[in-house]
């Protein structure tokens, strides 16, 4: 059943794919209906207008505070300036006058410092002070006790029973930390000459700083102070802790676990980055380096919206920007621009957009599951009677006439009626078949392999043909690759079968996608006279020795499969022939040929000679795979001395020594003439029998 539904041609699996394909459909439409229809990316910006929200509600918050009461200082600045512009006998005086209302200044705007620095000389590092600081401005007591003096006499400390800070000192240090809170405000109210002397119209928000080395980070908002004549008299501000701005911008507002919080940044007009000023908590100390910056791309230009790109983790991180509305167009601060940012994670953020994609997701495997099911239990059902009727075709004999079950389709039944008729009029077909090729006495044979059988179908005679003694596919596969590995050569689809009796048959086969059919027929007896005609064709019958011009095909086969190391053709002639058969007649000359033959037969091993007759007493031999033509003189001596200790007894009883002289050329190189090599072989032979008889001659 697995192997069925597996096979993507099965009708179980194409009804099963089709219910699952109109589930996924279906599936997939619901989906598209959804996400193209904006759904998803409705709520999408949805998330991302409530947390835009949320960032932007906490900076009209923070601006609100800013305007309305930590800046709202201008009542203050009138009375202290009334103050400024009447004598007094020191700077401590003057100080000690402005006290109260620098306290009732700092009451008032709930900051947790309010600071005056008298000043007239840029040049100096100490400057006459104020500095009173309260580090709770939520709580007031009636009293002075929950103030503390940071720069100032301590006589003004003493008389407001206010304990000095640890870092009190009695003037204003200047260090290069604490420079431009004062210095900026100072340079503008200074150099004022041809400018209004609103003193808010020059305010001055500077970047976090410590006003001692062993201070706390603080943010100040400084101004120049003039007295009622207009003279500049020095700098007055406020300042907020870093601890205590935190508390203003609460990470829960975001989200209630795992938020990232807020931060406050800062760019100045010719900078693509900004710098965080502000950071809360320990994660936006590692999500930031305020050195390099915060490196933001634009998601959503409608909402604010970042995804914050100097960030290396692996989550994505997005944040929500707001600008505050520090500064007034035309003022001397105008180019430095402040921000809020709300940061969240991606999972976070979209977490209600994620979870509709999981509901989408988890219902369309929902759906493509039970499609699966369903779609293949009612596939399993309709197809089950047809594996059925499968089976039971396949398990009946090829030679047996079918008669298959009903199913209880009408379809299927009709294609089983069709089966039934269609096989028994193929084995009626191939019985007629087979008897026709009874009638002919031929040893013919026919068989026929079907890839979803396990037996072959085969003729009577072909058994015996082929030697066959099972119908089994594989083994009569088995038994047609073996016979195909020995074809007969220059004879077309004929092939030896080893053995004893030697046997040769006819093969051929014709195939389509399922089906071979092939007919052998016998032709050992063809052969065997068609090889009986090629023997007399090429052998001389008087030596059994191949003729001249077998001879010479046999050779050229040789010598293109041989190394020509050492390789040489000799030329034979059995010497006083014609002599022999004028006196002892022709058939003893025979006799002298053949014992000729015989001695020649032995010169070297069969596998290193061809030997064969020219013409009446003339013989030609070839010596090959030796490794060196000392070898081959060798060979040539050793039989020419065992020639002469064979003596040759004739019919009037004399004995004498057979008489075989020889001409050998060296074969340097091959395809080359036979011819020539023949001739200069014939030269060295005539040669030997011009000198001496009964010898060898080699061609130089």
């Amino acid at each position: 059943m697995k192997k069925i539904f597996r096979h993507k041609n099965s009708l179980l699996f194409k009804l099963t794919t089709f219910g699952a394909g109109i589930v996924v459909m279906q599936s997939t439409l619901l989906m598209a209906v959804l996400i193209l229809g904006g759904v998803l990316e409705e709520t999408r910006l949805n998330a991302y207008e409530n947390f835009n929200n949320r960032v932007e509600e906490r900076k009209s918050y923070l601006e609100l505070e800013m305007k309305n009461r930590w800046t709202n200082i201008d009542p203050f600045i009138n009375q202290i300036s009334l103050k400024l512009s009447e004598d007094y006998s020191s700077d401590q005086e003057l100080l000690k006058s402005v006290s109260k209302d620098i306290v009732d200044m700092l009451r008032t705007t709930q900051t947790t410092g309010v600071y005056l620095i008298l000043a007239d000389d840029m040049s100096k590092e100490s400057y006459p002070a104020l500095h009173i600081r309260d580090y709770d401005p939520q709580t007031n007591n009636y009293s002075y006790s929950d103030l503390y003096m940071v720069v100032g006499p301590s006589e003004v400390a003493k008389e407001l029973k206010a304990p000095l800070d640890r870092t009190w000192s009695y003037d204003f240090m200047l260090t290069d930390t604490n420079r431009d809170f004062f210095m900026k405000p100072y340079q503008i109210g200074f150099g004022q000459s041809d400018i209004s002397y609103d003193s808010k119209l020059m305010g001055y928000w500077s970047e976090p700083f410590k006003m001692s080395e062993k201070d706390l980070e603080v943010m100040t908002y400084s101004m120049p102070i003039f007295d009622s004549k207009n003279s500049f008299r020095g700098v007055i501000g406020v300042e907020l802790t870093l601890n205590y701005l935190a508390n203003m911008i609460p990470s829960t507002e975001i989200q209630e676990k795992d938020s990232l919080g807020y931060m406050i940044l800062n760019r100045e007009e010719s900078d693509r980055d900004m710098e965080p000023k502000v950071t809360v908590g320990s994660f936006q100390k590692r999500l930031i380096d305020k050195e390099d910056g915060l490196s933001l791309i634009e998601k959503n230009e409608q909402f604010g919206l970042y995804e914050v790109d100097s960030y290396s983790g692996k989550e994505d991180i997005y944040a929500s920007v707001e600008e505050f509305k520090l500064y007034q167009p035309n003022t001397p601060f105008e180019s430095e621009h402040w921000y809020i940012a709300g940061f969240a994670k991606e999972d976070n953020l979209l977490s209600h957009v994620q979870y509709i994609q999981k509901l989408l997701w988890f219902s369309f495997g929902v759906a493509l599951a039970l499609g699966t099911v369903g779609g293949a239990f009612f596939s399993y059902r309709a197809s089950k009677p047809i594996l059925e009727l499968s089976e039971d075709f396949r398990s009946r004999k090829r030679d047996e006439k079918l008669k298959l079950r009903a199913t209880g389709l009408f379809e299927v039944d009709e294609l089983a009626k069709a089966m039934e008729e269609s096989n028994n009029e193929r084995i009626e077909s191939a019985s007629r078949l087979s008897r026709i090729i009874d009638l002919l006495d031929m040893p013919i044979g026919a068989f026929e392999i079907k890839s979803n059988s396990g037996t072959v179908f085969v003729t009577e005679k072909l058994p015996r043909i082929l030697g066959l003694d099972s119908t089994d596919r594989e083994a009569f596969q088995n038994k047609i690759k073996e016979i195909m590995e020995h074809p007969e050569k220059d004879e077309e689809d004929v092939y030896r079968i080893e053995g004893m009796p030697r046997k040769w048959v006819k093969l051929n086969t014709t195939e389509t996608e399922t089906t071979v059919i092939g007919v052998a027929e016998d032709v050992t007896e063809e052969m065997e006279e068609k090889l009986e005609i090629l023997k007399e064709r090429d052998i001389d019958p008087l030596t059994k020795l191949l003729n001249r011009k077998a001879f010479k095909s046999y050779m050229e086969s040789i010598l293109d499969s041989t190394d020509l190391k050492a390789t040489a053709l000799v030329m034979f002639d059995l010497d006083n022939l014609k002599s022999v058969n004028d006196t002892y007649g022709h058939k003893w000359g025979d006799y002298y040929i053949v014992e000729g033959v015989n001695q020649l037969k032995n010169i070297a091993d069969r596998d290193k000679m061809l030997l064969g007759r020219r013409s009446g007493d003339e013989f030609v031999l070839l010596l090959h795979g030796f490794d060196s033509k000392l070898e081959v003189r060798e060979c040539m001596d050793m039989f020419y001395s065992r020639l002469k200790d064979l003596p040759l007894k004739f019919p009037d009883g004399a004995i004498r020594s057979l008489g075989i002289s020889g001409g050998l050329v060296w074969i340097e190189s091959w395809p080359g003439n036979y011819d020539e090599l023949l001739h200069r072989a014939d030269e060295a032979l005539y040669e030997s029998k011009s000198k001496r008889k009964g010898s060898w001659t080699e061609d130089m």
